[in-house]
């Protein structure tokens, strides 16, 4: 006995829930009653409702009962795929950082499902512990979104805010609550907050106080110079205590900071308005908000005030104790008057202190200009962005810029082709490299020209596009109008049947001249004359006094819309010519309108010869007012070229419609003659 099996769909879909299976069972005479069909299930990880399939019996041969024909009695069985999926858990990780000293820094949570088959979303909450909101941390409740198919983990950030207390460790907690399509295994992720803070730290307390010294616009600096064996080098501060008194009545303010060579800030820690100063010498104590210098040798470290003059000034207080200076010779007095003045056994009264544990910012501010430099087609506007704290000073017109340059406040706009030249300076007195971009404001569309020229050809040929600048070339030869996904043109273009070629260009800054169009008549039949004046009478000499001879075409010529594409005229040398003619069609102001060829003149015969001048397969279509002819602009009246005419005035060309001209001074016309001439279209 045999009979047919094959799988057939319900809720259970073929492949992606189970795998097809059909075939045939074969039950032996005396074999077993029963046999087993194995049906693959598909296995995935999606909450879904329990799914049904059935396999269905047919064509069974030598299923008979009693003499009755072939049957089946169950025909079908189902199959029941039940879910074993849940939905995914949602855990998060527990994070320990140091708070930094100033602004606010990312403490970052782990936030991971189990698997990624639904849709899911949790709320996350910052939340007090030893640690409190918003003094410590922000904390604002959010709904966090996992999509179906995406990844398993997303890291969320909460602000910590830095300082430069000296305080224990401190805790926050970020709860999850309110889970949709999943369960929370961890509800909660503890941050600890470590400290970074320790107690200040005295780097230079020279208290010693014997004899004060004017500061005023003369004289207009007093600083600790540091050279670099002193023991201060490296050290990190960030507040700095001097004693000062006013003499007479002051006005202006005093910067108090660090100073470089050139007199200019290097890093500023406060300033004072002198006419404040008391009258007796007081310490005054200026420092850095939320941060520290760390000393570099050739540091000049105290007081700078530009007003004043010998008697209205302010003093900043010595120590000129030689027996006990500050750190030896390492450490000094330095002034400036017109030059640095060292004094290697004085000290000024000075207190430098560390007063927390802060790392000093040695790192320059990195400087992002949006758009970057490049070339555009419209003008831009341009903005600079720190990547910190910073005052960005810019030139546009490629000078390098100095901290006395343009402050930049706001977008810089672009006109015309810019370099912009940029640095950044931070707060601690750290300067970026100066950085270049430059800007080619481009609107201006390229010119693409194609030689040769369209027209009626007897031979294939080879075109060439040129552009004026940089570019590329997009065309077609089939008639539609190419577009930036046509042909780029690399080679020349090979025309050997009747061709409508169209072409633009665009260049780098997206400009894009007109869509150009040249139409190649490759032709070749029988020869067609256009004019046939072989009347040969007397000839005129050709040369810089009289430099052309052409046969005229006025408005009712019946040359006007003749293709040609070979002058024939008879031509002669007398004496000694050198140079060269040219034969072709001429403008009224002498240009070349169209060449057809030119001619070594040295190379003529001394007696009246016929030349024929083809323009190498390219034809010219007669307008009206063309001049046809010779041009020879050297020689003169007895060295020369002579080219013969037609004066049987009988019998004209054309009668007064193509006629004779020269020019010398100005263009002379005889009506009643024509050039020996013969005008033909070779292959038309």
């Amino acid at each position: 006995t045999s009979v047919n099996y094959s799988t057939v769909d319900y809720t259970a879909t073929v492949s992606s829930d189970y795998s097809p299976t059909s075939g045939i069972l074969n039950f032996a005479v005396g074999g077993p009653l029963s046999q087993t069909i194995s049906v693959p299930i598909v296995t995935d990880a999606t909450v879904e409702s329990n799914e049904i399939f059935f396999v269905q019996l047919s064509n069974c041969v030598g299923c008979t009962t009693g003499g009755s024909s072939s049957y089946i009695t169950d025909p079908q069985g189902m199959g029941t795929i039940t879910n074993d999926d849940g939905p995914p858990s949602i855990t998060i990780n527990d994070v320990t950082l140091s708070e930094g000293n100033f602004g606010t820094r990312n403490f970052t949570f782990d936030i991971t499902r189990s698997s990624n088959t639904n849709d899911v979303s949790v709320v996350y909450m910052p939340a007090d512990s030893t640690a409190n909101t918003p003094m410590d941390f922000t904390a604002i409740p959010t709904t966090l979104y996992f999509a179906a198919g995406g990844p398993l983990t997303h890291t969320v950030a909460v602000p910590v805010v830095g300082d430069m207390t000296v305080e224990p460790d401190e805790t926050f907690y970020v709860n999850l609550s309110n889970c949709e399509g999943c369960n929370i295994s961890d509800l909660q992720g503890m941050s600890t907050i470590t400290n970074d803070d320790s107690a200040p730290a005295t780097h230079m307390s020279d208290t010693t106080a014997n004899t004060g010294q004017s500061v005023y616009s003369g004289r207009p600096i007093h600083a600790e110079y540091v050279s670099s064996t002193s023991q201060l080098v490296g050290d990190i501060i960030d507040t700095i205590t001097i004693k000062l008194k006013k003499s007479g009545s002051p006005t202006g303010t005093a910067e108090i900071g660090v100073f470089n060579t050139d007199l200019s800030v290097k890093k500023s820690f406060g300033t004072k308005d002198v006419s404040t100063l008391t009258t007796s010498y007081t310490d005054y104590t200026l420092s850095l908000t939320g941060q520290t210098y760390q000393i570099q040798s050739g540091d000049r470290i105290g007081i700078k005030y530009t007003g004043g003059d010998s008697s209205t000034n302010i003093s900043i207080m010595r120590d000129t104790t030689a027996a006990d200076p500050f750190d030896g010779t390492n450490s000094y007095h330095t002034y400036y008057d017109t030059t640095w003045r060292v004094y290697t056994s004085n000290d000024l009264y000075m207190i430098l202190i560390q007063s927390s544990s802060g790392t000093a910012d040695i790192v320059a501010p990195i400087t992002t200009p949006s758009p970057s430099g490049g070339t555009y087609t419209s003008v831009q506007s341009v903005t600079l962005t720190a990547n910190e704290a910073a005052t960005i000073y810019y030139t546009t017109n490629g000078s390098t810029p100095t901290t006395t340059s343009t402050v930049y406040t706001t977008a810089i706009p672009i006109t015309t082709t810019t370099m912009l030249k940029f640095f950044a300076k931070d707060n601690a007195g750290n300067s970026e490299s100066v950085k270049t971009q430059v800007y080619t404001i481009d609107s201006t569309a390229p010119t693409t020209t194609a030689l040769p020229l369209g027209g009626t050809y007897t031979t294939a040929k080879s075109i060439t596009l040129t552009v004026n600048e940089a570019a590329n070339i997009y065309y077609t030869t089939d008639g539609s109008t190419p577009t930036i996904s046509s042909t780029i043109y690399t080679t020349q273009i090979q025309i050997s049947t009747t061709t409508t070629l169209k072409f633009f260009a665009q260049d780098a800054a997206g400009n894009s001249e007109s869509v150009q169009t040249q139409v190649y008549i490759i032709s070749a039949g029988s020869p067609i004359t256009h004019m046939s004046d072989t009347t040969a009478n007397t000839g005129q000499s050709v040369y810089s006094g009289r430099p052309i001879h052409a046969e005229y075409v006025s408005a009712t010529s019946q040359l006007i819309g003749d293709t040609i594409d070979t002058i024939t005229i008879k031509l002669k040398k007398n004496g000694s010519p050198t140079g060269t003619a040219e034969i072709g069609i001429f403008n009224a102001d002498l240009t070349v309108k169209q060449l057809f060829a030119t001619k070594d003149v040295s190379t003529l015969t001394t007696s009246y010869t016929d030349y024929t001048f083809s323009s190498s397969g390219q034809t010219y279509q007669i307008q009206s007012g063309d001049r046809i002819g010779v041009k020879y602009t050297g020689g003169d009246s007895s060295t020369n070229i002579s080219i013969m005419r037609d004066t049987d005035v009988a019998d004209p060309f054309d009668g007064a419609n193509s006629y004779h001209v020269y020019y010398q001074t100005s263009w002379s016309s005889f009506t009643a003659n024509d050039l020996y001439m013969i005008l033909v279209q070779s292959n038309p």
